[in-house]
């Protein structure tokens, strides 16, 4: 009669050891989205909110692509930060101050 050793097969609990020199930055859930102007140019938007804390909230937009002719400006980006509860409130003033510029002949 034949008798067959026993072999122990084990999974390495810890495959992926940490290095000593890695750095944590954090995490965070993240929302983005565009609006396309041209074929070749957009406004792109994202939101991110750092975990576990998710007390902030970190807009970026920016704008891609070829500028319209005879443009003078000089930034077409612009990033910030809010904390979470204040969100809407930035956006309604935001909404509130382009709409008081139209009726006062500001901007077009």
């Amino acid at each position: 009669m034949l008798m067959s050793a026993s072999i122990v097969v084990r999974e390495d609990r810890d495959p992926y050891r940490v290095s000593r020199w890695y750095e944590d930055e954090g995490s965070e859930r993240t929302s983005t989205g565009a609006i396309n102007l041209t074929p070749d140019a957009a406004w792109r938007a994202t939101l991110s909110v750092p975990l576990p804390g998710a007390d902030a909230v970190f807009l970026r937009i920016e704008r891609t692509g070829p500028l319209p002719d005879g443009y003078v400006g000089a930034e077409e980006s612009a990033g910030l930060s809010v904390p979470v509860e204040e969100l809407d409130t930035v956006m309604a003033l935001l909404a509130g101050v382009i709409a008081q510029a139209r009726r006062h002949g500001v901007v077009g």
